[in-house]
C-alpha cells in the first residue's frame, strides 16, 4: 500500500503519527518497511528540529519529493510541463503499434484499454489544462 501523509512539525503530533502508525500495524498484522519511509520537512524549518523529528520517525530525511504514483507532487505554474510524462507515455504506446496491422476495431480495442487507462488517475486527482486535454 501506498500513502502520503502530513504532519505538522511538532513533536505531539509526530508522537501522535507514530502511535496512528503502530496502532495500524498492530490491528492490520501488517509491518511498515521503516527502509521505504521517507519525510520531507519545509526548507524553513530548523536544522535541530528535523533531526529530532526524523529520529522520533525513525525515517529518512530527504530534500526533494519528485513524484507519487508517478505523478508530480506539487504542481505549480508550469503545468503542461508536469503532466508531459503522460503525453510522452500515450504517444510511445501509439508509435509502438504503428508496426502492428491492425484493424480499426483492434485500433479502438487498444485505445480504450490500454491508452484510457494511462491518463485516469492524473485527471481524476488534478485539474488537468485544456491544452493537455487537446493534445491527448
Amino acid at each position: 500500500m501506498d500513502c502520503v501523509c502530513t504532519v505538522r512539525n511538532k513533536q505531539s503530533e509526530v508522537e501522535a503519527f507514530t502511535k496512528i502508525l503502530e496502532t495500524f500495524e498492530r490491528i492490520s498484522g501488517q509491518s511498515i518497511n521503516l527502509d521505504k519511509l521517507m519525510v520531507y520537512f519545509n526548507p524553513n524549518t530548523p536544522m535541530s528540529q528535523c533531526t529530532t523529528l526524523s529520529s522520533l520517525l525513525k525515517m529518512k530525511v530527504v530534500t526533494k519529493l519528485d513524484r507519487y504514483l508517478g505523478l508530480p507532487i506539487s504542481i505549480e505554474k508550469k503545468k503542461p510541463v508536469a503532466f508531459q510524462s503522460i503525453l510522452d507515455r500515450a504517444a510511445s504506446r501509439i508509435n509502438s503499434w504503428s508496426k502492428r496491422l491492425l484493424s480499426n476495431g483492434g485500433k479502438e480495442i487498444l485505445i480504450k484499454s490500454i491508452l484510457q487507462s494511462i491518463p485516469t488517475y492524473a485527471l481524476s486527482v488534478f485539474f488537468v489544462p485544456n491544452g493537455v486535454l487537446k493534445e491527448l
